[in-house]
């Protein structure tokens, strides 16, 4: 099974503070898998990779809400109105960058380039 690493003590217990959830429930949700039959609930643990995906995962699942909700409060701030096509758009992409062992800030990075990228595709 895998678990939280004494040196991420730190780091989970903010998770777990700023999305409002226990950090033995996040923990938990992290390192283990839940199977659900007709009679009952079957935890069972998960490996490290697939404990590090899940956690990769849900940094980029949070990281997509909060840019959906700063482009939101961003159009709400300039008076964007659905039926008028008229925007603002700003597109600054240094590059998409892949190391051997990518940060969360390069995965934050990446994602917002990708997400950018698909956006103004779109026009």
């Amino acid at each position: 099974g895998s678990m939280v690493m004494q040196e991420c003590a730190n780091s989970i217990e903010l998770a777990a503070k700023l999305t409002g959830v226990d950090r033995k429930d996040l923990e938990g949700a992290l390192c283990n898998q839940t199977r659900v039959t007709r009679t009952e609930r079957i935890r069972s643990p998960v490996n490290v990779r697939t404990a590090a995906d899940n956690r990769d995962a849900l940094a980029k699942a949070l990281y997509g809400m909060i840019f959906d909700l700063i482009v939101m409060n961003t159009n709400h701030s300039i008076g964007f109105i659905e039926e008028v096509k008229l925007f603002v758009g700003v597109l600054d992409i240094f590059g998409f960058e892949c190391f051997k062992m990518n940060s969360f800030e390069q995965l934050c990075i990446n994602f917002t380039n990708e997400r950018l990228q698909q956006f103004f595709n779109s026009f």
